[in-house]
């Protein structure tokens, strides 16, 4: 008789304590993912995102610069990396590790969703060039009502390639406008 009373038995009333087990295994997910969000103070090459100052205190210490661009145009933007390479003495070759592009807007008129965009614009633009700068470099989005609407500040962060041990350097050296893209 008990054997046939176990088999009759209701199960759903383990359903509750299947569902405490799922949510608490879900929080513990939950709290694990949120340990490894990187807090701003860890993120050092993005700080001080409009400021100009750089520091050269060897080949290999990274720059940090900020480049204004009021228009989508590779030669602008050829130009205006050989200008700071040549006021900031830059070896022929160097790598942009990252980039922050803060868009501007008018916070009178418009959400800072509208930097963000025209940011997206820039990226999008200066991916397309194929520069061999930009190609392994990390970018971030930003946007700022203290860069004028429709404009863009490239904010990289510029590490010089020093030579190798025969001579040769690890990248390509500055890009030259080419006639078509003028």
């Amino acid at each position: 008789m008990s054997s046939r009373k176990a088999a009759l038995e209701d199960a759903s009333h383990q359903a509750g304590w299947m569902f405490a087990d799922l949510l608490l295994a879900l929080m513990v997910i939950f709290l694990a993912a949120q340990s490894f969000v990187p807090k701003e103070a860890s993120l050092p090459q993005f700080e001080g995102l409009l400021s100009n100052k750089t520091s050269l205190n060897g080949t290999a210490t990274p720059l940090k610069t900020s480049i204004t661009l009021t228009s989508i145009d590779e030669a602008a933007l050829i130009i205006a990396l050989q200008n700071y390479g040549a006021i900031e003495h830059l070896p022929a070759s160097y790598t942009i590790d990252s980039m922050v592009i803060a868009g501007g807007f008018n916070p009178a008129t418009e959400s800072s969703d509208r930097g963000t965009a025209t940011a997206l614009q820039y990226a999008a633009a200066i991916g397309s060039f194929n520069l061999p700068y930009f190609k392994n470099s990390a970018t971030l989005l930003a946007a700022s009502s203290e860069v004028p609407d429709g404009a863009v500040v490239l904010n990289l962060q510029i590490t010089p390639v020093a030579p190798t041990g025969d001579g040769a350097v690890g990248t390509t050296p500055a890009p030259t406008p080419s006639p078509s893209s003028t």
